[in-house]
């Protein structure tokens, strides 16, 4: 990134997570919707790492690609359970790597997997090796990106339904920060109070928040 970052036409933005759970930053959400609204080609979005709690990107990205390290198969098999539910494009980085092919194998028994179980889905997700150094295999990855993306573009209903979910995520994104300023910022909203009644269990914290949240309205 360093060597484009001056570049005509280039825009690059580092966004610290600041403990975020689900790999992006807090601000990643408003971010992409800005972008969106500006003559912007492609919009990349790094994360700062996939397990199977940091998930986040599948809402904000209309195609998703996992990038792998070689590993033994039992490693990704722990280290990505679910992680093929969401990806469209995988990756195996570093191919040079004795362990490449293996990985490679693996993901792709766990992508056919994904596909029994999801039978609906048109599109076949591909594993692909690439070597970052050298460049090797960067070539076929943007030609199987360009694919995906014309896969969408032909089967309008798939796109329009994640295009819908991941708006539908992003109105909830705003409206749980929302409340959660407003609770801050108005002191008649204030929990402080409630914590007392939770301690003596004279209440619990559903029906605090059912309070707290009638009162809002």
């Amino acid at each position: 990134m360093s060597a484009h970052v001056f570049d005509d036409a280039v825009f690059i933005r580092s966004m610290a997570s600041r403990r975020q759970l689900g790999g992006l930053a807090r601000a990643a959400g408003d971010a992409l919707v800005v972008l969106d609204a500006m003559p912007w080609d492609i919009v990349l979005v790094e994360t700062v790492g996939v397990g199977q709690n940091e998930t986040e990107i599948v809402r904000h990205a209309s195609v998703v690609l996992l990038v792998q390290t070689p590993m033994g198969g039992d490693d990704v098999q722990a280290a990505k359970a679910g992680i093929t539910e969401i990806g469209d494009i995988f990756v195996v980085n570093k191919s040079d790597h004795p362990k490449a092919d293996a990985t490679v194998r693996q993901l792709q028994e766990m992508i056919k997997l994904t596909q029994r179980l999801h039978s609906d889905r048109s599109w076949q997700p591909p594993v692909l090796k690439t070597n970052a150094l050298d460049g090797e295999g960067v070539a076929e990855l943007a030609s199987r990106l360009d694919e995906c993306f014309e896969h969408l573009q032909r089967h309008e209903d798939a796109a329009q339904a994640r295009l819908r979910r991941r708006l539908r995520h992003r109105v909830h994104e705003v409206l749980r920060d929302m409340l959660a300023r407003r609770m801050d910022d108005d002191h008649d909203l204030a929990l402080e109070p409630q914590i007392a009644a939770l301690q003596s269990r004279q209440t619990d914290p559903y029906a605090v928040a059912a309070g707290l949240l009638g009162r809002i309205g």
